[in-house]
């Protein structure tokens, strides 16, 4: 049909360029020799004109320009009118009745996305329009997503033939069947087509196949394929959006455990920064006020990222604030310990700093549960020093828990305690340096602290944001500073 007619054109209209072409070679050649030998055109002219008075002859480069010239024009002269034959074919061969059924039915699925919108378009262009009869399977469930319940395809040995026929056939390709429902290698005695692919079964019956324009079905199974690949990109930007929603809340519910504001407490100043590598921290902090003279400080971090990290950072906030006695530090982390262990989360714990500031007797008292080396930064006459107060217990969660060291140490007026997670010491140069083995970061912290605490919080994260230039930051960065006033 429109295939053998664009075939046909073709070749007429190459067949009639070649022949313009030769015939011009012939006229500019001095002689050429086809059948015999014939004079050229420049002889007859000469011969007309009474010799050669008044010609000049063609040089063999002027000969070849000439030929260039006129071979060019001509290829641009055969492709527009190649193109204007092959655009009239095509409207004329697609405007016939039955093949613009199928026409409608391919611009439609070009614009369908989901498996609702591929039923409607079905309906609209195939069975009402075309009164084809449909049905659409999924290949890995087998399940019927769609059948159009007319009597030759919802016939249940019929259906059972049709579905067996192209459940064993080679994925990927469109088939033709016939009367007795057997596979056929062109239109001509087709009584429908199947679209086979790894995800779906396409089957379509209709009375008229012989009469539709071939490359219409090629058409129609180019789209179907693009179909099933929107609608897996589809699917799965719904998912993330989903997903992404879920996130969201998991989010806000973590954040809701965090402290929504800095406590006034009487004698401290005090200062947090947080901020999550992702959405979805293991990262926490808290203050918690005993009474007007005791703070409790928390600062932890939970193995792992994602959900099953936010809900152990859950677990630990809510059982250290419901703790009766919150003076008893071991028994706080003993409590934590044994909530984690109910979970039954496979590789899950925390590391965490728990102090208990008395700023009446001027005292912290402390478990290091692994943590990143808090420390306590105290002036002198040469300026500030660094305390680090070492791990007093091992990691809670996840190991039986032996001996935990409380430590008690006295404070002084404008004593820093510094608490971070090990998104601050652990960032990296680029030159994989890390900034807590550096000078530079123990310095620096000398030097914030003769200031507020939320300098000395803001000052240290930038220092870490700007350390990392050239490479990246791998955590979350949680930063809390409490400083004595007087």
């Amino acid at each position: 049909m429109i295939k053998h007619q664009k075939f046909l054109i073709r070749l007429l209209i190459c067949l009639f360029s070649a022949i313009l072409f030769v015939f011009f070679m012939a006229f500019i050649s001095p002689r050429i020799l086809f059948l015999g030998k014939f004079d050229a055109a420049q002889y007859v002219i000469m011969s007309a004109g009474g010799g050669e008075q008044g010609f000049v002859e063609l040089n063999v480069w002027w000969r070849a320009l000439i030929a260039s010239v006129v071979f060019i024009l001509l290829t641009i002269f055969t492709r527009m009118i190649t193109s204007i034959f092959l655009t009239r074919i095509e409207e004329h061969g697609y405007e016939k009745e039955r093949t613009k059924l199928f026409m409608d039915f391919v611009n439609d699925l070009k614009f369908t996305n989901t498996g609702e919108e591929l039923v409607a378009v079905i309906q609209k262009d195939l069975e009402y329009k075309a009164n084809c009869e449909v049905t659409l399977i999924e290949a890995k469930t087998d399940f019927v997503d769609y059948n159009c319940g007319s009597r030759f395809v919802s016939d249940p040995k019929t259906f059972e033939r049709l579905d067996s026929l192209f459940k064993s056939l080679k994925t990927g390709a469109l088939y033709f069947f016939n009367n007795q429902l057997e596979i056929v290698k062109n239109t001509n005695t087709a009584k429908g087509f199947a679209i086979v692919t790894d995800r779906s079964r396409f089957i379509v019956v209709c009375r008229f196949i012989k009469d539709v324009e071939t490359s219409v079905f090629d058409m129609i199974f180019n789209e179907y394929l693009n179909y099933e690949k929107r609608s897996e990109t589809m699917g799965e930007l719904l998912a993330l959006s989903e997903l992404a929603q879920e996130w969201n809340m998991v989010s806000e519910t973590q954040m809701s455990f965090l402290p929504s504001k800095i406590p006034d407490v009487r004698d401290l100043d005090i200062a947090a920064y947080y901020k999550p590598l992702v959405n979805v921290s293991g990262d926490y902090y808290d203050f918690i006020e005993v009474d007007e003279y005791k703070t409790i400080f928390v600062v932890g971090d939970v193995s792992g990222k994602g959900l099953p990290a936010a809900l152990i950072m859950g677990v630990v906030i809510n059982t250290i604030r419901i703790a009766q006695d919150k003076e008893d530090l071991e028994g706080i982390i003993r409590s934590v310990d044994t909530a984690i262990k109910r979970m039954n989360l496979i590789d899950k714990y925390t590391v965490l700093f728990l102090s208990l500031i008395d700023t009446k007797k001027m005292t912290i008292k402390y478990i290091n549960a692994s943590i990143e080396n808090p420390m306590i930064l105290t002036e002198s006459i040469d300026g500030y020093k660094i305390k680090s107060l070492d791990s007093t217990c091992g990691v809670v969660g996840i190991i039986d828990l032996d001996d935990i060291g409380v430590v008690e140490k006295p404070l002084y007026r404008g004593d820093v305690l510094f608490m971070t997670t090990d998104g601050i010491p652990e960032t990296t140069n680029a030159e994989g340096i890390e900034l807590g083995e550096t000078e530079q970061y123990a310095e620096s912290l000398k030097t914030y602290a003769m200031r507020s605490a939320d300098y000395i919080v803001n000052s240290i994260s930038k220092l870490a944001l700007t350390y990392s230039v050239g490479s990246k930051i791998r955590d979350d960065i949680t930063v809390v500073a409490v400083k004595i006033k007087g």
